[in-house]
């Protein structure tokens, strides 16, 4: 038997007229949203509370850094039932997304440069996500 919840939550960036996620074209630049972009969390938990979360994110790809950041903050809300090792971030691989997400120089450059508004909005969606995930666990799924 599983506990299963899910959630979704919308990735809120401004755009700025900076460049998006791995054109690497100075002259794509994002001046408007046309389409939302997501953070999409299962939890799914055993009776034995060994829990394992799957977070997808429309964005190009997850970097170190919103790895790292979304760890750290998902710690400080739910403590020891929180295991880093048991969190999946994965990406659709949109070019679409916005840039400077990244610590590393060569994501950065068409952006340009870091932009932390950006990764903290990437990692607000990505624990908004998982914590309603975690709320919204049903009844025993069998399987």
């Amino acid at each position: 038997m599983y506990l299963v919840g899910w959630d979704k939550q919308e990735i809120h960036i401004q755009p700025k007229g900076l460049a998006m996620f791995g054109y690497g074209n100075w002259k794509h630049r994002a001046y408007e949203q046309r389409t939302a972009l997501f953070a999409r969390s299962i939890c799914i938990q055993t009776l034995d509370n060994d829990l394992l979360i799957f977070c997808c994110l429309d964005m190009g790809c997850v970097t170190y850094a919103m790895r790292h950041l979304a760890i750290q903050r998902l710690q400080r809300k739910l403590g020891e039932r929180f295991q880093p090792q048991r969190l999946v971030l994965m990406a659709t691989h949109t070019h679409s997304a916005p840039g400077g997400c990244a610590h590393e120089a060569l994501y950065n450059m068409p952006t340009p440069g870091f932009v932390p508004e950006h990764l903290n909005a990437v990692v607000d969606a990505i624990v908004g996500s998982v914590l309603k995930a975690l709320a919204t666990q049903k009844k025993p799924i069998f399987i």
